[in-house]
């Protein structure tokens, strides 16, 4: 698994760094003009899509899933290396931008000591709970549009999956909203669902995250099912 790990950072490690410095820059804007929470909230809602068109473009790329499927690692390892590397850039990448958006804390302090703004950045940055919840919340409403996404773009390849993914996310979207107009039940359960959220903001969080963990889990099952009987 190590080797199936590392071979993808290794490929990718110039378009992953500069993606991170992009995005370091990223973090450090929204922390100026909307606070820390708002600048990590944005850098874990756009990084899981950023690894996860990195790491399936370069599929397309000389090969080089061809490639990687004649390596000694089997099949399974190679998808649960592609869901591991997700999950490992995002948490990363969240450690980054906490530290870019300390040093502006630091920095903010230095130059306008006193001022309304290093004073809000300081309370903002001294709240660790909602720094953590606002990163974890941004990253996992991402990580679940991949884990919808991943299967179909490790079976049928980038190009092809772009097409089938829309339709059905716009299916189950449609599916959705007609449900919640035709059930009253539905709709009455979900706006209690809502409020629970408004006044369990931490617990609403972890149990946020580990229900997306789980369908990330079950999604890394399916594409391994999947992956396995592709033809190169």
């Amino acid at each position: 698994m190590k080797a199936a790990i590392l071979s993808e950072f290794i490929t990718s490690k110039s378009d992953i760094v500069q993606s991170c410095a992009l995005y370091a820059v990223i973090a450090g804007v929204f922390a100026v003009i909307m606070g820390p929470a708002a600048a990590l909230a944005a850098v874990g809602a756009m990084m899981p899509f950023v690894l996860m068109f990195t790491f399936c473009s370069l599929d397309d790329v000389n090969g080089w899933a061809r490639f990687r499927a004649s390596l000694p690692m089997s099949r399974s390892m190679l998808v649960q290396s592609r869901y591991a590397n997700i999950l490992l850039g995002t948490g990363g990448m969240l450690v980054v931008a906490y530290l870019v958006v300390s040093l502006i804390g630091a920095a903010l302090g230095m130059i306008v000591p006193g001022s309304d703004m290093a004073a809000s950045f300081s309370d903002e940055l001294a709240d660790g709970g909602a720094l953590v919840a606002a990163g974890v919340s941004g990253a996992c409403v991402t990580l679940f549009v991949c884990g919808c996404t991943l299967p179909f773009v490790l079976r049928c390849g980038m190009t092809k999956a772009m097409r089938i993914v829309p339709l059905v996310l716009t299916g189950a979207v449609f599916a959705l909203f007609l449900a919640l107009e035709r059930i009253p039940a539905a709709a009455h359960a979900l706006a209690g669902v809502a409020s629970w959220i408004d006044s369990h903001g931490l617990l609403a969080m972890a149990v946020f995250a580990l229900v997306v963990l789980v369908l990330y889990a079950a999604s890394c099952a399916l594409a391994c099912a999947m992956y396995r009987s592709k033809e190169f």
